[in-house]
């Protein structure tokens, strides 16, 4: 599943590139709503660690949405 992706979900998903297999932790409720999109495109994984700390990591479905999210038009 193809989905335009918002500035934002290009600059998480970046940071969870350079994050590499150890993913990036967040903390509280409302700094990961806007993660929840790309968790349900499969596009991240989350794994909780706490109640209120997820730790989220890319999949080669997000790496290839990412690409093609920041490739130059045709």
């Amino acid at each position: 599943m193809d989905a335009a992706l918002t500035e934002e979900e290009i600059e998480f998903l970046e940071q969870l590139t350079d994050a590499g297999a150890a993913g990036r932790m967040i903390a509280g409720l409302r700094h990961r709503a806007g993660v929840l999109r790309l968790v349900h495109l499969k596009y991240v994984t989350e794994q909780s660690v706490t109640l209120d700390t997820v730790v989220y990591c890319i999949t080669d479905a997000g790496r290839v949405a990412l690409r093609k999210s920041t490739e130059p038009p045709t």
